[in-house]
């Protein structure tokens, strides 16, 4: 039996610390024959499961893999720890659940060499994988003396994989390798055409490890520090670093100080394009076959009966692409939808606001060749190329609106926190007779509509409709996203194999947010769906009745009512939401969606 160094495995992981970068180590169990490692559980594969998919990946791709590689390194190496076995089966990937972002993890520590003294040369013998293995070791005899640098030349080997598909020698025959490695000649690739790039390759593969760069050199080589890495840094990460950021502020003792890096982050949406690992898929199957809890469930991307869902991360970055940091939409890109509703493609949405002079509409479009937004008939047929956008018409003019929409692209930018992308803040602009707000959405169908063609004639649908309700409204009031119009044609619903849930579209700010909307003094409040206090009658010299979390819940309460009727377990259920006095009503924490 081998050993694997387990007490040595075990202290150089307890060294390393608090590395993100690294897969946890949690403990080790011998029966006298076999070790067992119980480890960190990676739900997205390996590097080398990204390399056999074979496809050319971009830059931005590239310099965010190499750099969660390289800063896990220069951890490891600060702390005098060498990996030695660094390749890309011993890189694995994790996404978090509801993070939004994928982690990097380097494994497998059944090699690795602690030294006295961190970033000194020290005795080691000779072990790894040949097609990753340095000159230095390779080519030397049984023990040699080396440092840190090997397990770059490692990263270089990777590096070169990820942007050429091979290995910089013919063949992985040792032969070849050594060959290689005498002739110290390191051609370029044809594909690899960025200078910048290939300079880091030949500095991270000089075959004198005393000439070598370190982990902490190459993080900051111009691949990683110059303009046009900043200027490649992709939307999606940018805002899942300022989500990151907000969490933070909010008590989130789970975000670190790379989440909050927009150069560190590497988005779920761009990794699942190229891996197909889906791991909320994946956790429910273990969930399900052990018996463990489920948990709060997050609204998810599927198709409903009549509506598109094919909104890919590529379309979401480039409509992202086209607005500013507030949300002022690019007005020549989005020129096609800032303009008057066009029978032939603009249709009519039956959604309600509480400013009546605000109007829903629906377009279907595709992006071409060059990434343009091309409006789509109504009448044509679905396509996987398509995806629809809700525009929401006002009549004021953009001036008097922006600081209001400017709030609520920010309070919708806090939701997505939880990754809830049925429904997404692009941004808004102005029209020849006022302006409007873009979503890009997962589904067009309303629940009211729902409810008129059938789907809710099941108590599990139901119970599914009413738990994703909670859940959502339970998760912006933790967030202190407050105001909430929540009635059947203000909730969109995406439907799967399983299961319904939901996206609000009927958010309409708290006090601070709707004393800046130029209209306020004309909102109009359903009476069937909000709460008492805000009906009542405005005076002449009164001031208006905003909604509250307690206003929220009130009207959360009625629409469960309306969507299971007057059963008793249900009016035992919504009964402390719907007390008249706003300070008796229960809070959103003690709603359990699981009963």
């Amino acid at each position: 039996m081998v050993d694997l160094a387990t007490k040595s495995w075990a202290l150089s992981l307890r060294r390393e610390g608090n590395n993100p970068f690294i897969l946890k180590y949690f403990t080790t169990n011998s029966n006298g024959e076999n070790t067992v490692i119980l480890m960190e559980y990676a739900n997205m594969g390996s590097l080398q499961d990204l390399i056999e998919t074979n496809k050319d990946l971009s830059l931005p791709i590239i310099r965010v893999i190499m750099k969660q590689i390289l800063e896990g390194l220069r951890l490891m190496h600060e702390k005098g720890l060498i990996h030695r076995d660094l390749k890309t089966e011993n890189i694995m990937l994790h996404s978090p659940l509801g993070s939004g972002r994928v982690q990097l993890k380097i494994m497998d520590f059944g090699l690795v060499k602690v030294q006295k003294k961190a970033q000194q040369s020290t005795h080691m013998t000779v072990a790894g994988t040949f097609p990753y293995m340095p000159p230095e070791l390779l080519l030397g005899s049984k023990e040699v003396k080396a440092d840190s640098k090997v397990d770059i030349w490692s990263a270089g080997i990777l590096l070169h994989q990820l942007v050429s598909h091979q290995f910089p020698f013919e063949s992985l025959a040792l032969q070849s390798i050594i060959s290689f490695m005498i002739e110290k000649k390191l051609n370029r690739p044809a594909n690899i055409l960025d200078e910048v790039l290939w300079n880091l390759i030949t500095k991270m593969l000089s075959f004198d490890g005393k000439e070598r760069i370190s982990a902490a050199e190459a993080l900051n080589h111009e691949f990683f520090t110059g303009e046009k890495a900043d200027d490649e840094i992709p939307v999606n990460s940018s805002r899942l670093a300022l989500s990151a950021q907000k969490a933070l502020q909010k008590g989130d003792t789970n975000i670190n100080q790379y989440d909050l890096d927009p150069s560190f982050t590497f988005p779920y949406s761009d990794a699942k394009e190229l891996i197909n690992k889906d791991p909320e898929l994946e956790m429910k199957t273990i969930q399900n076959k052990f018996n463990l809890p489920q948990p709060s469930p997050q609204i998810q991307l599927y198709t409903c009966y009549g509506t598109y869902i094919h909104k890919t991360s590529h379309v979401v970055d480039t409509l992202l692409n086209h607005i500013d940091e507030s949300g002022n939409l690019d007005t020549s890109y989005f020129a096609s939808v800032l303009t008057n509703p066009n029978i032939e493609f603009f249709s009519s949405q039956n959604i309600t606001n509480v400013f009546p002079d605000v109007r829903f509409y629906v377009v279907i479009a595709h992006l071409d060749q060059d990434s343009n937004i091309i409006l789509e008939p109504i009448s044509s047929k679905s396509s996987p190329d398509n995806f629809a956008l809700i525009i929401r018409h006002h009549p004021q003019n953009i001036n008097s609106l922006r600081s209001f929409f400017e709030e609520e692209f920010q309070c919708y930018q806090d939701l997505e926190i939880q990754s809830a992308h049925d429904l997404i803040y692009i941004g808004f602009g102005p029209l020849q007779d006022g302006c409007c707000v873009v979503f890009l959405t997962s589904s067009t169908l309303t629940l009211q509509t729902g409810i008129q063609q059938g789907l809710l004639l099941n108590n599990m649908t139901k119970l599914q409709i009413a738990k994703s309700l909670i859940d959502s409204i339970q998760y912006a009031h933790q967030n202190n996203i407050i105001g909430f119009d929540i009635r059947p044609n203000t909730i969109l619903i995406t439907q799967d194999i399983n299961k319904l849930s939901i996206a609000l579209i009927g958010y309409v700010g708290q006090k601070d947010q709707l004393s800046k909307h130029p209209d306020n003094e004309n909102i109009q409040w359903d009476s069937k769906s909000k709460a008492p206090e805000l009906l009542v009658k405005k005076r002449k010299g009164s001031k208006i009745s905003y909604p509250t979390t307690a206003s929220d819940i009130y009207s959360l309460g009625l629409l469960i009512q309306n969507i299971f009727g007057q059963s008793q377990i249900i009016t035992d259920l919504v009964e402390p939401t719907l007390e008249k006095i706003p300070q008796n009503r229960c809070d959103i924490l003690k709603m359990d969606g699981n009963n």
